[in-house]
């Protein structure tokens, strides 16, 4: 986890889904489960004394985004702003708000997922981060009967496998490779212009001939 000190007051955490992973959680629990986000979120809070000397004390206030790589929360406390929306840490209701602040999150988790699902919907094709190149292996091995084009790419030292031409219901196949990889924002143009062609067009097969 990255620990950034903006100011006196104000702090920045990011925390990426490989970080989270590390930690004993899967991106599915995060977005998911209540109880496993907020599990993760006291763990990054108490964090903060430990490694940046922050002790939350007065009023704070809490905000996290959802991001592609993984998820920042921007943490600040004291405030003299009447309109500030803060909470005091020794408030009855202190908890309830950071409930609340999980709830808001995990809301822009699951729209942040939606908009990238509608969008490999309209373009009919999907990119996918994987954490190792083992991970091909493995999804190769769960696709092999299904007809389509698959490519593996390397941008910017990450293994990138793009799926298109689907003769089924691509969201289907989405599912199956979330299990091992990461749904990414990255285009194939930008892929095509950028990264290392690594297989072209049958990488499935390829895979599955050379390293299953």
């Amino acid at each position: 986890m990255d620990i950034e000190r903006v100011n006196e007051y104000t702090l920045k955490l990011y925390i990426s889904y490989d970080d989270i992973e590390e930690r004993g959680y899967s991106r599915e629990e995060i977005w998911y489960n209540r109880g496993k986000g907020e599990q993760l979120f006291w763990d990054m809070i108490e964090e903060i004394g430990e490694e940046a000397d922050f002790e939350l004390e007065g009023a704070i206030w809490i905000h996290v985004n959802a991001a592609e790589t993984g998820i920042e929360v921007v943490v600040t406390r004291t405030s003299d702003r009447e309109d500030s929306p803060m909470i005091s840490e020794n408030d009855q209701g202190f908890e309830r708000f950071v409930e609340e602040a999980l709830s808001n999150s995990m809301g822009a988790i699951a729209e942040f997922k939606d908009t990238m699902a509608e969008a490999v919907v309209k373009q009919q094709y999907a990119v996918f981060r994987l954490q190792q190149f083992d991970d091909i292996i493995a999804i190769a091995k769960r696709l092999q009967a299904v007809p389509m084009t698959t490519t593996l790419y390397k941008f910017e030292g990450t293994y990138y496998v793009m799926i298109e031409q689907v003769e089924q219901n691509i969201m289907d196949i989405v599912s199956i490779v979330n299990e091992y990889a990461q749904l990414s924002q990255l285009t194939k143009h930008r892929l095509a212009e950028y990264g290392d062609r690594i297989m072209d067009g049958n990488c499935i097969e390829t895979v599955l001939q050379y390293f299953a």
